[in-house]
């Protein structure tokens, strides 16, 4: 009612930690209502990239391998990485959930045949014009025209 997004409940004990936390931390525990159902015209499907073999490699502050995600140190994936669609005159990406490598791989290769296409996607509410978090499920996405 107040317009808050969800709830989130910290670990008493925990250390300060930059940035996201994920449940492995164990510092804090997210509640959002990201279920919110929607429905898009599939205006094209995007190709997802990689990073090229000699691209920047750093750690981040857990360890793990950073690759760049500048444009020059990124090429073609050949899979598709999302859909481009629209949310009341606002252009909105929505990824894909579920999907095979050889099921991005036809969604990329036969793009043509889903253009136009109704599909159904999940998210958050919209904040700055669009639903945030968005994201298709391969389950249940496509969906005959309204």
């Amino acid at each position: 009612e107040l317009g808050y997004e969800g709830l989130v409940i910290a670990n008493k004990i925990r250390t300060y930690k930059f940035n996201r936390s994920t449940a492995r931390d164990n510092h804090i525990f997210k509640m959002k209502e990201d279920k919110l159902q929607y429905d898009g015209v599939v205006l094209d499907i995007i190709e997802g990239t990689v990073a090229r073999e000699d691209a920047p490699k750093t750690r981040n502050e857990l360890g793990r391998s950073v690759t760049s995600k500048l444009k020059e140190d990124r090429v073609e994936s050949g899979l598709a990485s999302g859909i481009l669609s629209e949310f009341e005159g606002h252009p909105i990406k929505v990824s894909l959930e579920g999907f095979t490598h050889d099921d991005l791989r036809e969604l990329l290769a036969n793009k043509e045949q889903y253009i136009g296409q109704w599909f159904r996607y999940t998210g958050m509410a919209p904040v700055k014009n669009v639903p945030r978090h968005a994201h298709a499920s391969k389950s249940n996405m496509w969906r005959d025209e309204k």
